[in-house]
């Protein structure tokens, strides 16, 4: 079995993790959590299922540590009683930063794969905006999560996650500049990595 399908099986195991903590907290907190995660879990897992695995995907031990980890790492987030004050700024920016996700995999299908890759550069939608916009909705969605079950365990967690989808766009960007001129064009005229006017 090729290295590429056993991450393909890894992955959806961990997408299925995600919907039975999904169905967790809309038991033990807030629904609308619940629906938008189960949501996000099913056109993840939806793709994951769907995707042939780019030939030229980094293999990379660096590659497969980015990437199983900013997947892991969420498992182990505290959802507790939801801290009162934070509850409704919290639960509009988990909305905000899953709405971005989704919107950016549509756009970027079918170029969307698990491991860092050169497919085709997308340009449009919130890739118009910044250079990983999946990845702009996973930190927001994390943040409102953070916002709403604050604890030092999920603040250290969502720090980690945040560092290692830094470092996981650097190991794509260095796959696409290396396989398309055009991708330098792209940086000069979208120069933001992962959030508008900031980084």
């Amino acid at each position: 079995m090729a290295i590429q399908e056993i991450i393909r099986i890894g992955v959806v195991l961990l997408f299925l993790r995600h919907g039975v903590a999904a169905a967790q907290v809309s038991f033990s907190t807030n629904g609308v959590i619940a629906a938008f995660e189960t949501l996000s879990t099913i056109v993840f897992l939806w793709a994951t299922l769907k995707i042939e695995f780019s030939k030229n995907a980094d293999l990379s031990w660096r590659a497969i540590v980015a990437t199983s980890g900013s997947m892991v790492i969420p498992l182990f987030l505290e959802h507790g009683d939801p801290a009162s004050a934070g509850r409704l700024p919290g639960l509009l920016l988990f909305i905000l930063g899953v709405c971005v996700s989704l919107l950016s995999v549509v756009e970027i299908w079918p170029s969307f794969d698990i491991l860092p890759s050169f497919r085709s550069i997308s340009t449009g939608g919130p890739y118009a905006v910044v250079r990983h916009p999946i990845y702009c909705g996973y930190l927001i969605s994390m943040s409102g999560y953070l916002t709403i079950f604050l604890s030092v365990q999920n603040m250290i967690l969502v720090g980690v996650l945040a560092l290692l989808l830094f470092w996981r766009a650097i190991l794509e960007e260095r796959s696409l500049e290396s396989s398309d001129p055009g991708y330098r064009v792209y940086r000069r005229r979208v120069p933001y990595k992962l959030f508008p006017a900031i980084l």
